[in-house]
């Protein structure tokens, strides 16, 4: 991946990362979206090893922005919140994959 798509890639998750953080009242529709993303995923194999990774570079980043403010219940939020994502898309990809073979 070249340094132009990573950055795109980057943008396309932090606009997934804030769509999100608006859509926590709505659970039902996130769900959807954060499954739709994962079918759309299944391509590319995406695994929560993969996940992880983007998770750890988050939490450096919010690290670094909020420095010193940044407590660890800041850091077990955000976890929590790109676990559910990961674990919601890694879904759709199953489904999606699971479609395939049927």
């Amino acid at each position: 991946m070249n340094s132009r798509s990573l950055f795109l890639h980057s943008k396309r998750l932090m606009a997934v990362v804030e769509e999100t953080v608006l859509s926590l009242d709505d659970a039902k529709e996130l769900i959807k979206d954060l499954t739709n993303l994962g079918e759309r995923h299944l391509a590319m194999s995406i695994t929560e090893k993969h996940l992880k990774v983007m998770e750890e570079a988050f939490v450096l980043m919010l690290q670094d922005i909020l420095e010193g403010s940044c407590s660890e219940q800041i850091i077990k939020a955000w976890r929590e919140l790109f676990g559910f994502m990961a674990k919601t898309m890694l879904r759709g990809q199953e489904q999606a994959s699971n479609n395939l073979l049927s």
